[in-house]
């Protein structure tokens, strides 16, 4: 069995973290994460596991609750194990290592060789491939090394969940995918606009792909004739006909003004 520090060390390894992913993967608990019910439901309170039956499978009740579906007799044993005093996201990762650990799949997923840890691990997590249990579906083996093969590749898009306070206060869920691109709405850019390197302002905005997109938008859309003034235009007829040099303000005398004003409200 492995003792706490053995399993801390474990954890920080990049393949460990990623096999973690995998887990919430076939759990399906990357909605909620941490936060998970069996069934796909939440709790926000992560002070302790609530040890709650959720639901029933073919196996019978089940109180699995987590990112990783931990039971509550599983739960308090590796909680007690490893000396955990809450439920929260680091503890949970803690405990989901040491239970690889104690099925001698740690040093597999370390190694990289993922086949052998899914054999190794299919009867403590029912939805990994080679659990043959009726009361559960289980992920294809295909699946689940595109998945990991994704990870480490760096393409794979989800949450990363920001651990908040464990006794009870929400953690915030934060997208880590890669940025939209006009073509993800069915819009392909023109040859100008692709591969481009965007500009930034000082506070490091991006603005430059909104104005190069505005600017090909505005290309397709009719210009508005300017609106004529008629009452100034008026003014500056009689004006020029008295022979008066339009002011800046008004433009011209009071009678005059008048005029322009009847006129204006007749034709206007």
């Amino acid at each position: 069995m492995a003792n706490r520090q053995l399993v801390e060390e474990y954890l920080q390894h990049p393949n460990m973290r990623h096999f973690l992913d995998v887990l919430a993967f076939t759990e399906g608990t990357q909605k909620h994460g941490y936060h998970t019910t069996f069934g796909g439901g939440r709790i926000d309170d992560l002070s302790q596991h609530p040890n709650k039956i959720w639901g029933r499978t073919g196996d019978g009740a089940t109180t699995a609750t987590g990112r990783y579906q931990f039971l509550g007799s599983t739960w308090n044993e590796q909680a007690k194990k490893l000396g955990l005093k809450d439920f929260s996201g680091p503890s949970q990762d803690l405990a989901a290592v040491s239970l690889i650990a104690d099925r001698g799949a740690a040093k597999d997923i370390i190694n990289g060789d993922i086949n052998s840890a899914l054999k190794k691990l299919s009867s403590t997590w029912a939805s990994l491939p080679y659990n043959n249990s009726p009361h559960q579906s289980q992920r294809k083996l295909s699946e689940v090394m595109n998945y990991w093969n994704n990870l480490k590749n760096g393409k794979e898009q989800g949450l990363v969940m920001v651990e908040g306070n464990a006794n009870g206060q929400p953690r915030e869920e934060v997208s880590m995918g890669q940025p939209t691109t006009p073509s993800d709405y069915g819009f392909t850019p023109p040859v100008n606009m692709q591969n481009t390197t965007p500009s930034k302002t000082e506070n490091g905005t991006d603005f430059a792909g909104f104005n190069q997109l505005n600017n090909i938008i505005n290309d397709f859309v009719e210009p508005q004739p300017p609106k004529v003034d008629y009452r100034q235009q008026f003014q500056q007829q009689l004006a020029s006909a008295f022979g008066i040099e339009p002011k800046a303000s008004n433009g011209i005398p009071d009678y005059i003004g008048d005029l322009v004003r009847s006129i204006y409200d007749e034709t206007a």
